[in-house]
């Protein structure tokens, strides 16, 4: 079902949703609290992205190590973005990412043995829209 929305920067968009009614409903408020895909790529694309990430919470030693992945984490992330032609649930899923707080999510996902992308994917589903 197609629905028009407007996202948080003003911006109307329309996306498909599939699936159970509570799916759609939670699907539709996370596009509602959140920016259009433009606006995000812009915001991705400024110097000022990585500055404005929220501050780590964790021992000393977690948070030093965290932020170096969340760099690594979202530049990997980036990339990948880029060469799948701009898919906007990669989108989606570098911002989750960047919404982070707690060191031990980055930590984890780099010492999980899965890919870093399947990391955050299974991450952003269990918390999210899915």
């Amino acid at each position: 079902m197609k629905y028009k929305i407007i996202c948080s920067c003003g911006h109307e968009i329309i996306i498909d949703v599939y699936g159970e009614t509570l799916k759609h409903e939670k699907k539709l408020l996370f596009y509602r609290e959140n920016e259009c895909p433009d606006c995000l790529i812009r915001s991705l694309e400024k110097q000022e992205f990585m500055k404005s990430l929220p501050s780590l919470v964790g021992s000393d030693k977690q948070i030093r190590w965290a932020l170096q992945l969340r760099e690594k984490h979202i530049n990997l992330l980036r990339r990948s973005y880029e060469e799948s032609c701009c898919n906007d649930e990669l989108l989606w899923l570098i911002f989750f990412v960047a919404k982070l707080t707690d060191a031990s999510s980055f930590i984890n996902a780099e010492m999980s043995g899965s890919s870093i992308l399947g990391f955050y994917s299974n991450l952003y589903r269990s918390k999210n829209i899915n």
